[in-house]
């Protein structure tokens, strides 16, 4: 069964081993942890690219995009969720005509990992999706989206769970935990009637160098992260 909705893009980097504890060399054992982080510096969705929104190929009306992100690691911090409320939901939104070509982008970036001290590394995912609904209607949708994520008990449980014994995590536990986010996210949105546009789910290890990683394509989609340090 697919745990992601059906999407005109996925774009992935890295995958759950990643994060799975593994054997360090004696330099980087001796190594205190460091404290990363990532942000969110541009979203680009092509419109002319064939297959790109094509679930709507003549709108006549101007569209709301917006985007949502979340990112979890091994140590003991909770999922974070990017926008929680309605006033964040204002930075992650955006309004186009027919046609035009989306690119958000905000300054320094946007938060999607907070800088902090990670353990194992950081999964990340970003959901881009429409919505019909007015800004407030939207603001509320985001907002229910992130407490469903911050308030599910399973999902805390299984985190518990890799958190109370990192080194014996697998890749298959983080993978699940990784990939209930979505469906608990889609599931809200769905019940809003927004659609999902597409998806970025990415794999950071915190011992390694994310140069490179950090700007995905795929099928009219760019996802550009920057690293905080």
């Amino acid at each position: 069964m697919s745990t992601i909705p059906a999407t005109d893009f996925l774009i992935t980097e890295g995958t759950p081993d990643d994060l799975a504890p593994r054997e360090l060399s004696p330099a980087l054992a001796a190594r205190a942890p460091r404290e990363r982080g990532l942000v969110l510096e541009e979203l680009t969705l092509n419109r002319d690219h064939e297959g790109l929104l094509s679930h709507i190929p003549f709108l006549r009306h101007r569209e709301r995009i917006y985007w949502l992100a979340t990112s979890f690691d091994l140590g003991k911090h909770p999922i974070f969720v990017f926008p929680l409320n309605t006033a964040d939901a204002k930075l992650a939104t955006i309004e186009i005509e027919p046609g035009e070509t989306f690119r958000w982008t905000l300054g320094e970036g946007a938060p999607v990992a907070p800088l902090h001290e990670i353990r194992g590394g950081i999964a990340v995912s970003i959901y881009v999706a429409s919505s019909d609904g007015g800004a407030r209607a939207l603001g509320q949708e985001l907002t229910a989206a992130a407490n469903a994520v911050r308030d599910d008990r399973s999902l805390a449980a299984a985190i518990g769970r890799i958190v109370a014994n990192p080194g014996a995590a697998a890749a298959d536990s983080i993978a699940e935990v990784a990939l209930t986010i979505p469906r608990i996210v889609g599931a809200v949105l769905a019940k809003a009637h927004d659609e999902v546009v597409g998806v970025f789910q990415g794999y950071f290890a915190a011992d390694s160098d994310w140069t490179g990683k950090l700007a995905q394509r795929e099928a009219g989609a760019t996802i550009v992260l920057g690293e905080l340090r």
